[in-house]
């Protein structure tokens, strides 16, 4: 096969990875229908490396694992750095407001001004389902941007 064949495969393959992705998005009501778990914070139940499917429809209850947009909530690291990745906790918590109180299963503790007064409309979703070691490529390119970009 020569090489311009290659790229025409690859080129249509990630261009239907993306469809599908897109495609199962919409069916789970959700713009990010698969996360991959970066942290140890829910570690005994899900490990770094592991994905989770997101369902944007389900119903959330106290107990359940959901995804938030760190970045709009304004969550900042323990170094005072802006969280730009989405967040993956239980619910502890639901407020009569109907916002979300969340803390990771291997913390101690909740993050700081980040996780308790969680609007609806910051959260992908609900966990519905966990694959585990399907995020380690994920996992592994964001390791690496993190060490050339802060210096390890």
């Amino acid at each position: 096969m020569r090489a311009k064949d290659e790229a025409k495969y690859i080129v249509a393959g990630a261009i239907f990875a993306l469809l599908l992705y897109k495609l199962i998005g919409i069916a789970l009501g959700t713009p990010m229908p698969v996360v991959a778990v970066l942290s140890d914070s829910m570690i005994p139940n899900i490990y770094p490396g592991d994905a989770v499917v997101i369902c944007g429809w389900c119903k959330v209850n106290v107990g359940d694992v959901i995804v938030f947009d760190a970045a709009k909530k304004g969550c900042r690291d323990a170094y005072g750095r802006l969280i730009t990745s989405p967040i993956i906790h239980r619910v502890i918590r639901i407020n009569p407001d109907g916002t979300f109180e969340t803390k990771g299963d291997h913390n101690l503790w909740q993050i700081k001004g980040c996780e308790n007064e969680i609007p609806r409309e910051y959260v992908y979703g609900k966990a519905i389902l966990k694959l585990p070691g399907l995020g380690w490529p994920k996992k592994i390119l964001s390791d690496l941007i993190l060490f050339f970009t802060e210096g390890g």
